[in-house]
């Protein structure tokens, strides 16, 4: 039974690589990124020890996320015309520096999740035929 279940979960997440488009893809990683970061984000500290470790994989997987976009539009291969490339370099190297004063509770998130939103915006208007350019 668990097989068939983790055989059919694989074909599903096949099917939805194969047919969703790439942006589609990008904005429902942001959003549920950004989805983590702002049900955390009006804690304050002192954190208790499972919100502290809440937050904590909350901020990885968002600067894993934008490790990526850093990685992606490095590349000179990459589609998107080299001003936004570099406008989202500096948003992933923004995201670097502040993240540690972040998971430190000397900053808040809000910079963070504004940015996520900001970028989920401009996929929603790629995604929908609004906006042009490809691969992040």
């Amino acid at each position: 039974m668990l097989a068939s279940a983790v055989g059919g979960a694989s074909a599903y997440k096949q099917t939805i690589r194969e047919t969703e488009n790439p942006r589609s893809i990008e904005r429902r990683v942001f959003k549920s990124v950004t989805a983590s970061l702002e049900m955390l984000a009006h804690e304050k500290p002192p954190f208790k020890p499972d919100i502290m470790r809440a937050r904590n994989d909350a901020l990885a997987r968002n600067s894993q996320l934008w490790g990526v976009v850093l990685f992606e539009v490095s590349d000179q291969e990459n589609a998107l015309p080299m001003a936004l490339r570099a406008q989202l370099i500096n948003m992933a190297l923004y995201v670097d520096r502040t993240t540690p004063d972040v998971v430190a509770g000397k900053r808040p998130m809000d910079s963070l999740i504004d940015l996520n939103q900001s970028i989920i915006r401009g996929l929603e208007g790629i995604a929908s035929g609004d906006g042009g350019g490809h691969g992040a």
